[in-house]
């Protein structure tokens, strides 16, 4: 099938068929990074993904020209365009076949075409591999700040082309900052959540607030900070909206180069503790937990880790002295296994307490059968109140019960 890809890649030179978007690539100078992005950015958003049946089933690429004129094609044509236009800007790059998130089996069977599914885009750029997908539209950022795809082995489309293995990985930053502020004083709560994404998450939350109306926004995360608090039973827990006063929620940085977008919410509760009886404070984010190790029981089939970092400032503030010979306050944990490294480090002082906590796992990686449960204790043990912060607060003595008595 080699040929038919050369032909492809050779068969005219770029400035035949694409001159306006050569102009456009030189209109952003010699900023090499930029002309990157822009091409990138260009099919995935301008190129329409179409599904053919003859040709998705088929292996015979479409020419790029006939691509870039149609403005239309499937994962093979958009990513030969793709490769086209790197070609032009003298940045390495090959098509290969790729099979997401569930080629486990591949290495078990004969290389064949049937065993893939997908065709990206591998670009060797100053150093480092990077794998694109070109029929993903909406995803910005330049090399290295973008989407990070999960799969182990991929087949790449040149002469005598071999089945390759794929390295797993660690992230460069964390993909999730959550830094939360909760303050609580006269039975009434302020909270504060100021919150980055990065590469694949800032992508998937710039999508949510493009297609999403602003209210189910706010109600959605109103839901969520519900579950985090641990505000049970209450007569209000089915109208949020009576729980979570003067609701803020804005995007307050949507930076595409770096591929960064930061949220800030706020809001006024009226209910801030647990339980009627005021006694504890609480803020555990339940997407510390990674449920998939849990529930994967197959012995057939690997569990593959595609976890990024994640980080989280969460400060509890409050009127009344908190506890701090409780366990649930003070409780921290360190590890550091083969597969990842989990830290909660916690700062309790006797209005204020705060937790840091940082999750750095292997991304990319098959876990065999025989590791799995190991890494699923190591994971439950994240789960005993460590994937967050919760405070005792200490009873009024007598001198606090009488100075209420004048308030």
């Amino acid at each position: 099938m080699y040929p038919y890809y050369q032909h492809a890649y050779e068969g005219k030179p770029l400035e035949e068929y694409a001159s306006d978007l050569i102009e456009k690539l030189n209109n952003l100078g010699e900023d090499l990074d930029k002309k990157v992005q822009y091409a990138i950015e260009y099919v995935q958003n301008n190129i329409r993904y179409i599904y053919n049946e003859e040709e998705m089933h088929g292996h015979r690429p479409q020419m790029p020209w006939d691509t870039y004129s149609s403005k239309q094609g499937d994962c093979k044509a958009k990513t030969v365009l793709l490769k086209c236009i790197l070609d032009y800007l003298k940045v390495d790059s090959e098509v290969v076949l790729v099979h997401y998130s569930a080629d486990f089996f591949v290495t078990h069977y004969l290389q064949c075409l049937f065993n893939f599914n997908h065709v990206i885009l591998k670009i060797n750029y100053k150093g480092n591999e990077y794998f694109e997908d070109a029929t993903i539209k909406d995803e910005y950022g330049q090399l290295g700040h973008r989407s990070y795809y999960c799969f182990v082995n991929y087949l790449p489309i040149r002469a005598n082309g071999e089945l390759t293995r794929r390295k797993e990985f660690v992230y460069p930053d964390f993909g999730f900052q959550d830094d939360v502020l909760y303050d609580v004083r006269d039975g009434v709560g302020q909270i504060r959540i100021l919150t980055k994404y990065k590469f694949g998450r800032a992508n998937q939350m710039r999508r949510y607030f493009k297609n999403t109306n602003r209210k189910v926004i706010i109600d959605n995360t109103n839901s969520y900070i519900y579950d985090c608090l641990s505000l049970r039973d209450q007569s209000n827990e089915n109208d949020k909206r009576k729980i979570f006063i003067d609701t803020q929620l804005n995007v307050i940085k949507d930076d595409e180069e770096l591929n960064e977008f930061v949220v800030e919410y706020k809001s006024t509760i009226n209910t801030p503790y647990d339980s009627p009886s005021e006694k504890v404070l609480k803020y555990y984010d339940g997407g510390i937990v990674k449920l998939g190790v849990r529930d994967h029981m197959q012995k057939d089939i690997v569990f593959l880790q595609a976890y990024d970092p994640e980080h989280y400032k969460i400060t509890i503030l409050s009127d009344k002295p908190i506890v701090h010979t409780d366990a649930t306050t003070n409780q921290e944990l360190t590890l550091d296994t083969k597969y990842f490294k989990f830290k909660n480090k916690k700062d309790i002082q006797r209005f204020q307490a705060t937790a840091l906590i940082t999750f750095e796992p292997v991304t990319n990686i098959e876990i065999p059968f025989d590791n799995i449960e190991s890494l699923r204790q190591n994971y439950d043990s994240i789960t005993k109140s460590h994937f967050g912060l919760g405070v005792l607060i200490a009873k009024p003595g007598i001198f606090e019960i009488f100075k209420s008595l004048f308030k």
